[in-house]
């Protein structure tokens, strides 16, 4: 072999060394991300799951308020209560929209099982206000039944953060 051939081949296995690592950083680091990306999206699936609960847990917390100073409301403000009721829930429907859109089967999933009963407790709240505009009492009692639907809601999105949670670790330790 040629002194020419042996100077220039070190600087080409040196060359060819450093492309391969080069390769090797990039599928890596393209790795890194699509498990990023994956989290991200669970993260934001987690974030709406979260926003929706504390939305409701709002509204509930409102139309308790408002029972208790019913009575001192006239038939126009009760009348913009219950608007605004129905807005605060319409806003957390919305927000399932979102978490639908994000795609992916579990968002889907959460989406409808939150969806259900957040469309029928926006019908118990607005029915529990209407009730103690007559009969504050007949409003509470009515309150009772929205409590339990928004029980459900919070157990939904309770289960569906515990899973997130727990597909995240198990995404982690892959």
């Amino acid at each position: 072999m040629k002194i020419q051939t042996r100077f220039l081949l070190v600087p080409a296995v040196a060359s060819a060394l450093i492309a391969m690592l080069g390769g090797a950083a990039i599928w890596s680091m393209r790795i890194e991300r699509e498990a990023i990306d994956r989290l991200n999206e669970r993260n934001r699936s987690t974030e709406l799951v979260q926003r929706i609960r504390t939305r409701a847990a709002e509204t509930n917390a409102h139309v308790y308020r408002l029972l208790g100073l019913i009575g001192s409301f006239d038939d126009a403000r009760v009348k913009d209560e219950r608007k605004a009721v129905r807005e605060r829930v319409d806003t957390a429907l919305l927000l399932v929209a979102d978490l639908e859109k994000l795609g992916g089967e579990d968002s889907a999933e959460t989406a409808g099982a939150l969806g259900k009963p957040l469309t029928r407790l926006k019908k118990l709240l607005d029915d529990a206000i209407d009730l103690a505009s007559v009969d504050a009492n007949t409003g509470l009692a009515a309150m009772q039944t929205a409590d339990q639907e928004f029980v459900v809601l919070v157990k939904v999105a309770d289960e569906a953060a515990r899973l997130a949670r727990f597909k995240s670790v198990e995404e982690y330790q892959e």
